[in-house]
């Protein structure tokens, strides 16, 4: 195997793909958007009075 037929492989089968995706930079995520929703005054006031309470929570396997 000579240098020439590096360069050959090289030309052939192009650069290293593992190579370039390591290499390359992220794209910018699209941004969060916000979808806000007005609760009606009347739901409001009849659940005005409503105690939430709990003893533990877990999340992914963390307790709270």
């Amino acid at each position: 195997m000579t240098t020439e037929d590096v360069n050959l492989a090289e030309k052939y089968f192009g650069p290293d793909v593992r190579s370039i995706k390591g290499k390359t930079t992220r794209t910018k995520p699209t941004p969060v958007t916000s979808n806000i929703t007005e609760i009606p005054s009347k739901l409001l006031s009849i659940h005005e009075y409503v105690t939430i309470s709990m003893d533990g929570l877990t999340v992914d396997a963390l307790t709270f």
